[in-house]
């Protein structure tokens, strides 16, 4: 797995796209990777929920939009 350290900034806004493509999964946030994972194994479904997790701080979501990608 591939991760990038990014700072979160109090009072701002972020853009983050989640995207599942064959067996790898990349999370993005305002158009920089911070998160590629390869599974290897293919056990890891595409299909399920997304969440958010703040670490006891708040965390809000507008224009949450979930679609399929184009083949």
């Amino acid at each position: 797995m591939a991760q990038r350290d990014f700072s979160v900034a109090h009072d701002r806004w972020y853009s983050m796209t989640v995207t599942a493509r064959g067996g790898t999964y990349t999370i993005a946030v305002d158009g920089t990777t911070v998160v590629q994972y390869q599974d290897a194994t293919g056990k890891l479904s595409q299909q399920g929920g997304i969440g958010f997790v703040g670490n006891g701080s708040t965390v809000l979501s507008d224009d949450l939009e979930v679609r399929a990608l184009p083949t």
